[in-house]
């Protein structure tokens, strides 16, 4: 079984984002980019980045994932089940 990799970050609701769960971010109300995206978190390099959900190709990375970004994220699936 693969151990899951904690990335230290929290989303929105307080959830901790580990490698692999599929966030959604969701730019309020006021967005105008055409609603909520859902994203993959990955490894690249020594960071952690956002990808698309369905992208099988993460060649350059993606968006890096910061503390402010995650005030807008929320864990839609994740592998880990806390104990």
């Amino acid at each position: 079984m693969d151990q899951m990799i904690d990335t230290g970050f929290k989303d929105k609701t307080g959830r901790s984002i580990h490698v692999g769960d599929i966030v959604q971010h969701r730019l309020g109300k006021f967005g105008k980019s055409g609603g909520s995206h859902n994203l993959k978190v990955i490894i690249f390099g020594k960071k952690y980045h956002l990808v698309g959900e369905s992208d099988t190709d993460t060649k350059y990375g993606g968006t890096l994932l910061v503390e402010k970004l995650c005030d807008n994220l929320v864990i839609l699936t994740s592998d880990y089940v806390p104990k």
